[in-house]
């Protein structure tokens, strides 16, 4: 898989809930675990694949990002789908932190 990304993800570890509709209109909920954030997006693990250009809503404890799967890869049980954030929504780590965070390129930087 290319990497599309233009700002540096950062891994993490967290639950959130993920809100969607489904075909009847009907709101669906299911906690997911965060594995990774951007600015811009995001990547969830779910065991429930959902399809590509579903819109939907990731809430946390202060707020929602709202935006829409744009990838989704299965491996060993799990659905990784990649979620890009709506026009104007972003990321913003003063809003939401996640339980664990790292960025893997400051870990670099200083070896």
């Amino acid at each position: 898989m290319s990497e599309n990304r233009t700002e540096p993800r950062l891994l993490c570890a967290s639950l959130v809930e993920l809100r969607r509709r489904d075909r009847t209109r009907r709101q669906s909920r299911q906690i997911v675990n965060l594995e990774d954030i951007s600015l811009s997006g995001a990547c969830i693990a779910s065991d429930h694949r959902l399809p590509l250009n579903t819109p939907v809503v990731l809430d946390y404890i202060n707020g929602q990002l709202p935006g829409v799967v744009r990838y989704s890869q299965y491996q060993d049980g799990t659905y990784f789908m990649g979620i890009r954030f709506s026009f104007g929504c972003k990321w913003a780590d003063d809003c939401f932190q996640p339980e664990h965070l790292l960025d893997v390129q400051e870990i670099f930087k200083s070896r």
